[in-house]
């Protein structure tokens, strides 16, 4: 099985488009500002409501909106949220707004929002078009000095104060840390360091490393990453696969099915075969999470991979 040359340029070339456009997410305009975005810019066409009128144009904010109990009016790509994110769940009522790269602003201005949240990058872009519509914030989603996960947790507080929501903010994390730390696994599964992966074809794997979202949900399970290489600021890593052999010991977790295209030409190479995890049979795989996504997509890792570890270890 191969991708082939040209879809392998594609994947690299998407590769390089997100960690690009992640460079200019790392600054939130708006985030040194105190005080709620709606108390701030009132709107005097809609009452004050317990329900903020908000479009949102970035994944990770959506999903934080819907923990904090805020359904978005309108959200791009809707389709491609509900098979990529899938929880939190997007109620059938919201209106699919064009795309991420480039929301559909008059499909934005009919449904006449009090607030556009969108990721710093997205507001570096369009910012001035966005807030002819509505008064428009920028939430970092992305730094490249420090994990994605903190700033996703960041974020969680940072969208609880823009809608007067802190308090259901602090209890949804209350909430979210204790669950995490009630999950207990076998010791098989804490035996071993892992590599948590995503296959991309027959030679080469993303590896997700100390920087990823999945750092210390990893660490809070009492789980090892085993990659201790280099890797962008999202803190994942391109590399032929021919580089986890470097920890033989390890354990391998992919993320998300592996499609049998692709399954076909891995078992025809020898190299692939012969690596210790697929020699000896540690390798998992578990259910999709998406990588760029906010602190619910990060929690609801710890729980599948949770699962996923403790029905597929033995013997360690």
């Amino acid at each position: 099985m191969s991708y082939g040359i040209n879809r392998l340029s594609h994947v690299l070339s998407r590769a390089w488009l997100v960690v690009g456009f992640a460079l200019c997410m790392a600054v939130s305009p708006g985030a040194g500002a105190t005080g709620s975005a709606l108390s701030d810019h009132p709107r005097s066409g809609h009452p004050q409501s317990d329900h903020p009128r908000v479009v949102a144009l970035d994944w990770a904010v959506a999903e934080t909106l819907l923990v904090l109990g805020v359904t978005p009016l309108g959200l791009p790509e809707t389709a491609n949220y509900r098979r990529t994110v899938q929880v939190p769940e997007l109620p059938p009522e919201v209106v699919n707004v064009g795309l991420r790269i480039e929301p559909n602003l008059e499909q934005i201005h009919f449904l006449d929002p009090d607030l556009i949240l969108a990721n710093a990058g997205q507001v570096a872009l369009m910012g001035d078009r966005l807030r002819e519509i509505a008064p428009t914030r920028g939430i970092a989603v992305f730094d490249p000095d420090r994990s994605s996960y903190e700033v996703v947790r960041d974020m969680v507080l940072e969208v609880g104060r823009l809608l007067d929501r802190r308090e259901a903010a602090e209890r949804y994390l209350r909430s979210a840390d204790a669950a995490l730390a009630a999950i207990e696994l076998p010791d098989c599964a804490l035996r071993r360091p892992v590599y948590l992966i995503s296959i991309l074809d027959q030679r080469h794997i993303m590896v997700y490393g100390p920087l990823s979202l999945f750092q210390e949900p990893l660490e809070a399970l009492g789980l090892r990453n085993a990659w201790d290489g280099p890797t962008n600021g999202w803190g994942f890593a391109m590399v032929g696969f021919a580089q986890l052999a470097a920890r033989p010991e390890a354990r391998v977790v992919q993320i998300g099915p592996v499609p049998e295209a692709r399954t076909g030409g891995l078992l025809r190479s020898r190299l692939w075969v012969n690596l210790p995890f697929v020699r000896e049979r540690r390798m998992s795989v578990m259910p999709s999470v998406w990588v760029f996504g906010g602190f619910p997509t990060a929690h609801r890792f710890a729980s599948l991979i949770a699962r996923t570890l403790s029905e597929s270890c033995t013997d360690g």
